[in-house]
């Protein structure tokens, strides 16, 4: 009989620390884009959980069977809700890259999803560009030269209008154009 009472205590015990655990690591994805951080802080955040679950187990320990799945199907609910919440209120934001016009840096970050790009503000503090119209041409003529067709020699600033998931801002202009791509491939001569 103990033995049947102990499977029961160890799958309550093991059902508050790990389901809040569990929920709260994933807040790690919202908060940081680098893998090793994000581990350290899932690890901290699923700590986090599983101190929150053994405070609700404790308070549920003696309680009906009744109880004890209510109070953790409200710690289930508590968990998923800050989980949304979380999810919501730092939902990426994409801003248009200047560099290729496709919408893809996040609010907090500094660099272009799609091209790998950083933004002017970061660029100017590592490089020491002065100019930002300079800048941006010798960026944009960079990938545009990279993105040639090859049996066109044509450089399409427009299409694909989404690409990796990303979608093309049709407001954003390029500042270089196709001669300028083809006279730094040299391909007129």
């Amino acid at each position: 009989m103990t033995n049947k009472t102990d499977k029961n205590k160890l799958i309550w015990t093991i059902s508050f620390l790990v389901i809040p655990a569990i929920i709260l690591a994933r807040l790690a994805e919202i908060y940081t884009d680098n893998s090793l951080n994000r581990i350290l802080i899932a690890g901290l955040l699923g700590g986090l959980g599983a101190i929150i679950g053994a405070i609700f187990l404790h308070f549920a320990n003696s309680k009906s069977t009744i109880i004890k799945t209510s109070i953790i199907l409200l710690l289930f609910g508590l968990s998923l809700s800050i989980l949304f919440i979380e999810t919501e209120r730092n939902k990426s934001i994409l801003k248009t890259c200047e560099i290729c016009g496709y919408k893809a840096i996040q609010r907090a970050n500094n660099r272009c999803e799609y091209c790998g790009s950083l933004t002017w503000e970061k660029q100017k503090m590592i490089k020491g560009y002065d100019d930002k119209t300079k800048w941006l041409k010798e960026e944009q003529l960079n990938w545009f030269a990279f993105d040639i067709d090859s049996f066109t020699n044509k450089s399409d600033f427009y299409n694909p209008p989404i690409d990796e998931g990303f979608l093309k801002d049709m407001n954003w202009r390029p500042l270089v154009t196709e001669q300028e791509i083809k006279d730094e491939l040299n391909l007129d001569k």
